[in-house]
């Protein structure tokens, strides 16, 4: 790793902290004057606009983020939280979002967040795509059920990757996941099924943790709220949304979207198609940050 890369993820690391002990405390002034120092850094146009976006946005009154926030710090490890910051944020900062554009640039552009399968020579496969700049990778478990193995030995290996493991399989055996929680760049994401059993382990754990959910099984949005709710109160801070059809999710999306600027559930909701290009064309400047909300 090149050096101003390292010491850009160490000066990421050192704010992050100070931010979480800060959002602990239900402090802001603190927080607000970290998000400018960010905002400083910040080279090109897009970066400068993220940061500002971001502190406007966490700062509205008109929305739940504050309190998610204070949530995430009071019940997740702080060094959990420091690598997925300094890991996530790397892609708006250095090497990593240069890597996408001079992919995209070439013709051969590539997603930010790639599915691993165990198919695969899985170290292999995550240095390829470091070198593309990719570093948020998706695993289901239930595909790694007779070599667990792998699962434990990713997170531990690379560092500067996040892992989002999901667990669909309420029946799966979960002894893996006793070395996977010492790391801490990973989440994990559960279907409803598998939320009661293995959520209280996770919460005890201190780890980052959220829902998984298909749009086909969603019955109307006051049902999916109520829902949701039960997630917040297992301690879930996040909710995955797919499909497996092509079409018929855009309704759904849509009251998705107006659930998450002005509804009041203290969960962050993330569709993992419309959201993921989104951020794709932040990354690589086609759009600004404020479409990731309001598009």
């Amino acid at each position: 790793m090149e050096k101003h890369s390292l010491l850009t993820r160490s000066a990421i690391q050192t704010i992050a902290g100070r931010a979480i002990r800060n959002i602990k405390t239900g402090g802001k002034r603190e927080t607000r004057n970290i998000l400018e120092v960010c905002q400083s850094f910040a080279s090109r146009p897009q970066q400068q606009d993220f940061w500002s976006f971001l502190k406007t946005f966490v700062f509205s009154s008109e929305n739940q983020y504050q309190a998610l926030l204070q949530r995430a710090a009071c019940s997740v490890r702080e060094n959990s939280l420091k690598a997925l910051a300094v890991n996530l944020s790397c892609n708006a900062f250095s090497d990593e979002r240069e890597l996408l554009c001079r992919q995209a640039e070439k013709g051969m552009e590539n997603s930010w967040i790639q599915w691993l399968s165990p198919a695969e020579n899985m170290q292999k496969s995550v240095n390829d795509w470091l070198k593309k700049g990719v570093s948020v990778f998706l695993l289901n478990t239930s595909e790694f059920q007779p070599c667990t193995d792998k699962l434990t030995r990713l997170p531990m290996q690379n560092s500067r990757c996040v892992f989002v493991y999901v667990v669909s399989d309420a029946e799966m055996d979960f002894s893996w996941t006793e070395k996977v929680a010492k790391a801490d760049n990973i989440c994990m994401l559960l279907s409803p099924a598998a939320l009661d059993r293995f959520a209280p382990w996770l919460k005890k754990q201190q780890l980052f943790f959220g829902v998984i959910r298909n749009y086909e099984e969603i019955q109307n949005m006051q049902e999916e709220k109520e829902l949701l709710q039960h997630c917040i109160d297992e301690g879930c801070l996040m909710a995955f949304y797919h499909s497996t059809q092509a079409i018929g999710s855009e309704a759904l999306y849509t009251g998705l979207k107006q659930e998450r600027t002005k509804g009041k559930l203290e969960i962050l909701l993330y569709d993992l198609d419309g959201d993921t290009a989104l951020i794709q064309d932040f990354l690589l400047g086609r759009q600004k940050i404020a479409d990731y909300i309001t598009k």
